[in-house]
C-alpha cells in the first residue's frame, strides 16, 4: 500500500513538473527564446583600406536573380549581378553572386548600377561579400552639368552606409576615381 501511494505521488509530481515546464516554454514573455542573429560590420578607416581589403572592385548591374540562405543562423540574400567592368582583381565570370545580411538596409536592388568593393566568400566560395557592408557599395549616377549641354558627369553616392572618411576620396568625376582604384 505504501508503494502504491509513493508511486502515485511520484507520477503526479512528474506530471506537474512537465506541465510547469511546458507552460514556461510556451510563455510569450519568456526571454529564453531564440532571437535573430545579425552580422556585425567593422568601420573602414579610409578608401585605401577599403581598396586593400578588396579582392575585387567592379562596376556591376544588379539582376533580378535572388535567393535566400541561412548562414550561421543569419538569414542572407544571395543576389546575382552582371559585371560591367573589373577595376581591380581578376575573374573570368560574367556574373557574380553577392551575399548580404537580409536584415540589413544595404540590400542592393534590381537594376542598380554600382561600384562595389568585394571580398571572396570563405564559407560560401561561390559568393562575394561587400567589404565593410554598405561602406563598400556606391551608386553610379549620371548628372547633367549644364541643362543646355548633353554632357553629363558621372559621380558616386553611398548606397546606404555613409562613411565620410571614404567619401572624401570618392568625390569628383567617376572616371578619375576609377583610375585611382586600379
Amino acid at each position: 500500500m505504501n508503494k502504491k501511494i509513493f508511486l502515485s505521488i511520484a507520477v503526479i509530481g512528474l506530471l506537474i513538473s512537465c506541465l510547469i515546464g511546458f507552460s514556461i516554454y510556451n510563455n510569450p514573455n519568456n526571454d529564453t527564446k531564440k532571437t535573430a542573429t545579425k552580422a556585425s560590420i567593422l568601420k573602414i578607416k579610409n578608401l585605401q583600406e577599403l581598396k586593400n581589403s578588396s579582392d575585387l572592385i567592379a562596376e556591376i548591374t544588379v539582376t533580378d536573380k535572388q535567393e535566400k540562405r541561412d548562414y550561421k543562423e543569419i538569414q542572407v540574400d544571395v543576389i546575382t549581378v552582371k559585371i560591367n567592368e573589373i577595376i581591380k582583381g581578376k575573374t573570368d565570370l560574367k556574373e557574380l553572386k553577392i551575399l548580404q545580411d537580409s536584415s540589413a538596409d544595404t540590400i542592393i536592388q534590381n537594376g542598380q548600377n554600382l561600384l562595389i568593393f568585394l571580398k571572396k566568400g570563405i564559407d560560401n566560395p561561390d559568393c562575394y561579400v561587400p567589404v565593410g557592408g554598405g561602406q563598400g557599395i556606391y551608386i553610379i549616377e549620371n548628372t547633367n552639368s549644364n541643362l543646355k549641354s548633353s554632357n553629363s558627369i558621372t559621380t558616386l553616392k553611398p548606397q546606404s552606409l555613409e562613411n565620410k572618411e571614404i567619401l572624401k576620396d570618392l568625390t569628383g568625376n567617376y572616371n578619375d576615381i576609377k583610375q585611382t582604384l586600379k
